[in-house]
């Protein structure tokens, strides 16, 4: 079985350049990874791939289980986890928060100008929480069970916060 913290470090081992988070060991080429980010960027999210890069600007791919991993090269890899489908077989839940990251954390590739710059300068303050970590979420699920009963019928989360929506782990990831 594969957790939602398994899904962060392989986002986060992509996001450094094939370095595993926890043992900083180089377990990828960087060819590969960014190769894999490329597939990702432009279908890793089956039909809804060209409306997630437009919308969120992180290259991500999603599972029919309600996964989805994203990755910021340099910067972090995400994990969600909730099994409520969209149309295009993404996880509603999992396409919203990562829509709210990218635009809280300003990481959407598309937009971005240079995310190291911004954090060691001081200006993306808000970045430099998640910059060099992993984010792991079970959004809307109870226990990493099904969603049923767990909906999100009748309201929109623009008012609440991306910690409402995620139950956020961060693991370190820089290369030392």
């Amino acid at each position: 079985n594969v957790t939602t913290n398994d899904l962060a470090c392989m986002a986060a081992c992509l996001a450094n350049s094939g370095a595993h988070p926890k043992s900083k060991l180089d377990i990828l080429e960087k060819d590969i990874c960014d190769g894999v980010i490329s597939v990702m960027m432009t279908c890793g999210m089956y039909n809804g791939a060209g409306n997630w890069m437009v919308d969120v600007g992180i290259p991500a791919k999603s599972g029919v289980s309600g996964g989805i991993i994203a990755v910021v090269p340099g910067v972090c890899g995400i994990a969600i986890y909730s099994p409520r489908l969209d149309k295009h077989g993404n996880s509603v839940r999992g396409l919203q928060a990562c829509t709210e990251l990218s635009q809280c954390l300003g990481l959407h590739m598309l937009q971005a100008k240079d995310l190291t710059k911004r954090t060691k300068s001081g200006e993306g303050s808000r970045l430099g929480s998640v910059r060099k970590g992993s984010l792991s979420s079970k959004a809307g699920s109870k226990r990493g069970g099904s969603n049923r009963g767990g909906s999100n019928r009748g309201g929109s989360n623009r008012g609440e916060s991306t910690r409402d929506l995620l139950d956020m782990k961060f693991k370190g990831f820089a290369k030392k």
